[in-house]
């Protein structure tokens, strides 16, 4: 082979290799650039006392602003934003049979205090008012 047709197999293999690149950084940067929005949650039952210890000790009881107790638990909601892009006002219910004594959410960043607000609506529905949530935030709903 002459220099010329090395020179004219070279150039071809640099073409289509630029052409390869630059569609994989193309469809990349186009994919990342995309916006997601993802809400995921995950909830956990916390037993404030074990059963061992109730049934070992009978005479224990619980209250609460004089409301007995009978099996006192905490109810852990997190909401997270597990898109890229901010998330105005989701519709988020928590339903869950029993009677909320109390919640809260726990950790609010500074300035979500107004932006974050739980509102019961009734003795098994409440509605987590999120008005904005960024991306890789959580909210930590919490209900005893």
């Amino acid at each position: 082979m002459s220099l010329q047709e090395y020179l004219g197999v070279g150039s071809i293999v640099a073409t289509l290799l630029v052409g390869i690149i630059s569609w994989v950084l193309s469809s990349y940067l186009t994919k990342k650039s995309l916006t997601k929005k993802k809400i995921n949650y995950e909830i956990k039952l916390f037993p404030i006392i074990s059963n061992n210890f109730v049934t070992r000790t009978s005479d224990s009881q619980i209250y609460f602003h004089d409301k007995l107790l009978t099996e006192p638990t905490l109810l852990a909601v997190d909401i997270i934003n597990s898109g890229n892009a901010a998330i105005e006002c989701p519709p988020i219910e928590i339903e869950a049979v029993g009677v909320y004594h109390s919640w809260y959410i726990e950790n609010v960043p500074t300035a979500y205090a107004e932006l974050w607000q739980l509102e019961k609506n009734d003795d098994h529905l409440c509605a987590i008012n999120l008005k904005h949530i960024n991306p890789g935030q959580v909210v930590e709903a919490r209900f005893f």
